[in-house]
């Protein structure tokens, strides 16, 4: 059978036959759906090695949940040719990146048990992957406004510029215009011209203290004060990407919040033409994935705007004072549970604690209840 919507359409029907075969002899379930490869710019974890750890974790369930991308799942259908996932079960899913001032800048949302050769599925990765790259050009005309960067520039006669990124993206054995990948692009051309984290840090809080825009001011100043805190005894800090990526990316310091200012050529584009939530497709269950704490309440407006939010992710990473809170929100708004561990590495202390992945037989029947109707009327 040719790697069509036909044969995964058929796929999806076995997968929740086995899903059910499963239930009839236990009443849980260890189950991972939110699991990122290297078609995500940030993994680099192939195919054969997640089903490895999978089965090693004794996982039942897995769903390999990429940012904006499938191809994944032409790996499985290859991989499937030749080998068995003996009991491990394998869900199609997706993570879609979506705006949101009023979450803190962007959420993501994941879909899960969807058909890779959906038209419908194909055509919003096509969406956002001109966004992403639209995204990289954003930040580096940004770059050329920010005065950090041109001090570096002019100082050290270097550039980051499009052309330049694009060259970069071959050196990836998977291309992805990812933000991932544009800092990355970035921070390697700093530390080409030996340009480090602290140099760096330094040089914004010098030029932040000259912004006309108090609030902003003081956004981007306590941001480089926990950076500044954070990492201070870290020996490797002057290299670190996440101390870096802060710095140039400030959380709610999008100079699109600030158009009645100068622009400060901050990189955090949160509004570059990717989906909205109301233009997600309406074909897949749509779960809300690793919700924080503090922004749990914004969920029932989420909702309203599109309707086909049934899920909820409880992920291991989000680490909640009261995780009843969690179980609260959830029961207001109808919503199942899921579980996922958004991991991103092969080597990585998320499964450590087993216990951690364990669906009910409810939870995992009030799951198939979601996806039955969707899978029913592909």
């Amino acid at each position: 059978m040719n790697n069509d919507y036909k044969f995964w359409n058929e796929y999806l029907k076995n997968t929740i036959k086995k899903i059910k075969e499963k239930l009839e002899s236990t009443e849980e379930l260890y189950v991972d759906l939110h699991i990122h490869s290297y078609y995500s710019a940030d993994s680099d974890v192939t195919l054969n090695q997640i089903i490895e750890r999978s089965k090693s974790k004794k996982l039942d369930i897995i769903s390999i949940t990429d940012h904006d991308n499938v191809g994944i799942y032409d790996d499985l259908y290859e991989y499937l040719k030749t080998n068995s996932l003996d009991d491990l079960i394998i869900i199609p899913g997706i993570e879609f990146t979506i705006d949101n001032k009023e979450y803190g800048s962007q959420f993501h949302i994941v879909q899960s048990m969807i058909n890779p050769k959906d038209k419908q599925i194909i055509e919003n990765i096509k969406h956002q992957d001109e966004a992403n790259w639209n995204r990289a050009k954003i930040q580096l005309d940004r770059l050329h406004i920010n005065k950090v960067a041109q001090y570096y520039f002019e100082k050290y006669n270097f550039d980051c510029n499009y052309e330049g990124y694009k060259k970069f993206l071959k050196t990836f054995y998977k291309p992805i215009p990812e933000y991932f990948t544009i800092m990355k692009y970035i921070q390697n051309e700093f530390n080409n011209n030996k340009i480090y984290n602290w140099e760096i840090l330094e040089k914004m809080q010098e030029e932040n203290a000259k912004d006309k825009c108090i609030s902003r001011k003081e956004l981007r100043e306590k941001e480089f004060e926990r950076l500044r805190q954070k990492y201070e005894n870290d020996s490797e800090s002057k290299y670190n990407s996440r101390m870096f990526h802060c710095m140039f990316a400030v959380r709610k310091s999008d100079d699109d919040y600030f158009k009645e200012y100068d622009p400060v050529g901050d990189l955090s584009v949160n509004n570059y033409g990717e989906l909205k939530l109301g233009e997600i497709n309406k074909n897949n269950l749509t779960i809300f994935a690793h919700p924080t704490e503090n922004k749990l309440y914004l969920l029932k407006d989420f909702v309203k705007i599109n309707n086909n939010i049934k899920g909820i992710e409880d992920n291991t990473r989000n680490e909640y004072k009261d995780h009843n809170n969690f179980i609260v929100c959830q029961k207001e708004l109808g919503l199942i549970r899921t579980v996922g561990s958004d991991i991103h590495d092969l080597d990585s202390d998320l499964y450590n604690d087993m216990s951690l992945y364990k669906m009910n037989k409810q939870e995992m029947l009030d799951y198939l209840e979601c996806v039955n109707s969707y899978i029913e009327n592909a």
